[in-house]
């Protein structure tokens, strides 16, 4: 069922504030995190779920979120505080959430996916890191070449200026979280985003994808590596094959950093 609700390709949505259950299993999840109750977290990820860590670097399943915390508490963060702050309803069984860190005073921004099974809300996705905070880079594993050619060809029509053909590559349904982390921006919004980008000095975009992990035959996940004019740092996307065409589902242009 995860899976299906995952790989639809995305209805119209506008951000707005976070309804009281996500801050209800927001404070649920910060109560457990504190308590040392990593188990009784991992409760909360469907077992499905995929997470980012702060190094961008692959994939952590949902089977594993529980290790993945207990790592972070032995290595020092303490006193975690989670909050969303934006929420973006696509569906009466799907939420996306760009939510706040904070570890001794310093903020960083996350963004989550949740999913409603049986009346009972999930995180399907987890980006511990969003946002100009974003830093780490992730290493290089094996990807497809069709994501290889996707990537460059994105980033050859971005250079020449092309930038409707590279609002095309996104699912008309699709969603972009821009390096503020302030918003999401919808597929009609894109040319102009990205206009407005380039416009502003962003410019000799390249794409290295990193790191894959494939839910189903027509669902992608991809870490890579974005270089520019303006400097370069880990982002993830989301793809879904419709027909016989891949297209972007989601995008966070910055991942990754430090809690």
């Amino acid at each position: 069922m995860l899976t299906a609700l995952l790989a639809v390709a995305m209805v119209t949505a506008q951000p707005g504030p976070p309804p009281q259950w996500m801050h209800d299993m927001t404070a649920k999840m910060t109560h457990l995190y504190n308590a040392g109750d990593y188990t009784g977290l991992q409760g909360v990820y469907n077992p499905g779920a995929e997470l980012i860590p702060p190094s961008a670097g692959k994939f952590i399943l949902g089977t594993g979120v529980g290790a993945f915390y207990k790592s972070l508490a032995d290595g020092g963060v303490k006193g975690l505080a989670w909050t969303p702050v934006l929420a973006c309803k696509e569906g009466d069984s799907l939420y996306h959430e760009i939510g706040e860190t904070k570890v001794d005073g310093k903020v960083t921004k996350l963004y989550r996916r949740w999913v409603n099974i049986n009346s009972v809300w999930e995180i399907a996705f987890d980006s511990t890191v969003i946002g100009d905070e974003a830093s780490a880079v992730g290493q290089a594993t094996a990807v497809p070449s069709w994501l290889i050619a996707m990537d460059h060809h994105f980033a050859a029509m971005y250079n020449a200026k092309n930038f409707s053909g590279v609002a095309s590559v996104y699912n008309p349904g699709a969603q972009l979280i821009p390096p503020t982390a302030d918003t999401y921006l919808l597929q009609s919004q894109l040319q102009a985003f990205f206009s407005g980008a380039y416009s502003n000095g962003l410019r000799n975009l390249t794409l290295t994808p990193t790191t894959t992990y494939l839910e189903n035959p027509t669902l992608l996940h991809e870490i890579g590596v974005v270089t520019d004019s303006t400097g370069s740092g880990p982002y993830y996307v989301r793809w879904i094959q419709v027909g016989s065409v891949w297209q972007i589902a989601f995008d966070i242009m910055s991942i990754g950093g430090k809690l």
